[in-house]
């Protein structure tokens, strides 16, 4: 189980640069602009080895081409990115929130046909 569904919060990272969203989560209805229990504070800080972990993702991703999507769980260790999991079936709930939505970051642009061929095809 994951950490947020055990009480741990949720932050968003920028995919682009590894900077951590100023404020995070916890249920959904509480925000903190610093851990409650270390005091550490979130905005302005990076994740070490961002680039890295991008580039260990994206080659883990073409070693399985047959699968579309994948949440991917990466521990960042002072060797490097490590694999935890890939989750076939993830829900995309929390990075939702913690995007305020996915259609920029996925490239979706205008979701309207997207979703027309959906409702076609599960309706």
């Amino acid at each position: 189980m994951d950490n947020v569904c055990q009480d741990g919060l949720a932050l968003g990272v920028d995919v682009a640069t590894g900077e951590l969203q100023p404020t995070a989560r916890y249920r959904w209805d509480q925000e903190f602009d610093h851990h409650p229990d270390t005091g550490y504070v979130f905005a302005g800080k990076k994740l070490p080895g961002w680039q890295q972990a991008v580039e260990f993702v994206l080659e883990a991703a073409l070693r399985a081409p047959f699968f579309r999507h994948v949440g991917w769980d990466i521990a960042l260790t002072q060797a490097g990115p490590v694999a935890i999991e890939g989750n076939l079936g993830y829900e995309i709930d929390l990075p939702q929130q913690l995007h305020g939505g996915l259609a920029g970051t996925l490239g979706i642009g205008d979701p309207q046909p997207y979703w027309k061929r959906m409702r076609q095809r599960f309706c």
